[in-house]
């Protein structure tokens, strides 16, 4: 494959994941500069070697950001089921009071 044709690809790849990152609760105003600086980055390379090491790079960065951004919402909701708790321990507490109290 043409390599201007394969780094198309994989610009085309990082703009798709930024989208999917995006999706999944990442801030976009967190990734505008990011993609920026990935795709000025990804446009100078020359070689093949140079290409790759900069997609797992970019790729890495994608999976962190992720996995924090879950991580987060993932600690804010054991926060809520625990303020939840700690509000009705006098009462009967269940998955369907807690459903129905829509935290």
């Amino acid at each position: 494959m043409n390599f201007e044709i394969l780094k198309v690809r994989i610009i085309e790849l990082v703009v798709i994941i930024s989208r999917a990152a995006i999706e999944t609760g990442v801030e976009a105003k967190e990734l505008l500069g990011l993609n920026y600086s990935y795709l000025t980055d990804l446009n100078k390379v020359t070689d093949i070697e140079e290409l790759l090491h900069k997609l797992t790079e970019i790729l890495e960065n994608f999976i962190n950001k992720v996995s924090l951004t879950k991580e987060k919402k993932r600690k804010t909701k054991i926060h809520k089921m625990r303020e939840y708790i700690n509000h009705n321990f006098t009462r009967e507490i269940s998955a369907g009071n807690y459903s129905e109290a829509k935290i």
